[in-house]
């Protein structure tokens, strides 16, 4: 029975020259000869990614060399990045640097420079950092973030360097982000002075914003809070809304939530909505048991309202963050509470049963 039929289209390049044909796929599996001039420098399965499947073939060394150096084929030079991607000998490396240097298509510089991270060797980080000077923005800043993921003194200083001459506010805001997780009293003060700056939809307050999330240092409470209340309007809906979350998560380890909670309070009703579910997800994070309170106003909202979800998810993460201590002192508390209520309704029962017995009495001396 004929379950399926598929042609698979197959490349050969021998001498620069393409010699195609197509493979009728009709049982699941299959051998298949071709006569050819001689040995293909580069083979091609499905090169113009015309059927909808996973494909799994992975050229000889030499071929993927081949592959990588085939101007005319930049899909064919981005899979070649990729396979390339999986070794760290000195020869994969130089050949990834010439790519991500050369390449006349960004996408493939990208791959590259994905690639080279992956390798994440002192010699690859160098290479990073030497070829931050990308024509392409989207080069650049995948560059650049690939140089923030390595804890590395040299990413650090490199990021530092690139801060002062990028004038992109997006790749800024990307170094802002990986100036974060390095113990750097300078690397500090640039992401105070970013939360502070003006930018195009204050995409530098934002990424201070998630750096000073990801320092979970309780100081960065204030300095967040100042930055909405001071710039508010500066930020997007979006920011603001995960700014609010940033506080609710470095609030959590507080003593003392009433004001951080009263401020997030204030935001539930907001008209934005985004900004209102922000303020509802960031109490369920401050996890702060009297917020519940707030919340289960929340929940009586229409079924469809997205507000109620939010408060009902907050309400759940607070209930399910409560120590055990804290349980068991409740638990304490109702137990003493119920032996109190038992205690009463006994000592109501016994006078029931006095002022029953009198009246029994009286009525019998009655009767006699």
């Amino acid at each position: 029975v004929l379950l399926f039929h598929v042609p698979l289209p197959v490349r050969f390049k021998i001498d620069g020259q393409a010699v195609d044909h197509t493979l009728p796929i009709t049982k699941l599996a299959e051998d298949y000869y071709f006569p050819l001039a001689k040995a293909p420098q580069i083979v091609r399965i499905d090169p113009g990614l015309t059927l909808l499947a996973k494909i799994t073939f992975t050229p000889p060394t030499a071929q993927l060399h081949a592959q990588l150096a085939d101007a005319s084929d930049a899909l064919g030079r981005q899979l070649a990045v990729e396979h390339l991607a999986k070794r760290k000998d000195k020869t994969t490396v130089e050949k990834l640097t010439h790519v991500l240097r050369n390449d006349p298509f960004y996408g493939v510089r990208i791959a590259a420079s994905r690639a080279l991270r992956g390798i994440a060797t002192d010699a690859t980080l160098a290479v990073l950092i030497d070829s931050v000077d990308q024509p392409n923005a989207k080069v650049r800043q995948q560059v650049i973030g690939d140089i923030a993921t390595q804890y590395k003194p040299a990413a650090l200083g490199a990021l530092k360097q690139s801060l002062d001459s990028e004038k992109n506010p997006a790749i800024r805001a990307r170094i802002i982000s990986g100036l974060t997780g390095h113990d750097d009293k300078q690397a500090r003060k640039l992401i105070d002075a970013a939360l502070g700056s003006d930018s195009f939809r204050h995409q530098l307050a934002d990424a201070a914003v998630s750096a000073l999330r990801k320092q979970d240092r309780p100081a960065n409470i204030a300095k967040i809070r100042a930055a909405l209340e001071n710039d508010g309007a500066k930020f997007t809906t979006r920011g603001y809304a995960g700014a609010l979350g940033a506080l609710g998560h470095l609030g959590r380890n507080q003593k003392n939530k009433a004001k951080l909670r009263e401020f997030l309070a204030g935001h539930v009703n907001d008209p934005k909505r985004r900004v209102a579910l922000g303020a509802i997800g960031a109490l369920g994070q401050l996890g702060d048991p009297r917020a519940i309170a707030v919340l289960e106003k929340l929940t009586g909202a229409a079924e469809d309202n997205p507000a109620r979800k939010a408060a009902e998810q907050a309400i759940e993460k607070l209930r399910a963050a409560r120590k055990p201590a804290d349980d068991y002192k409740n638990l304490r508390k109702e137990v003493t509470n119920l032996k109190q209520a038992n205690s009463k309704l006994t000592k109501e029962l016994g006078d029931l049963k006095k002022r029953f017995d009198a009246t029994l009495g009286d009525k019998k001396r009655s009767e006699k």
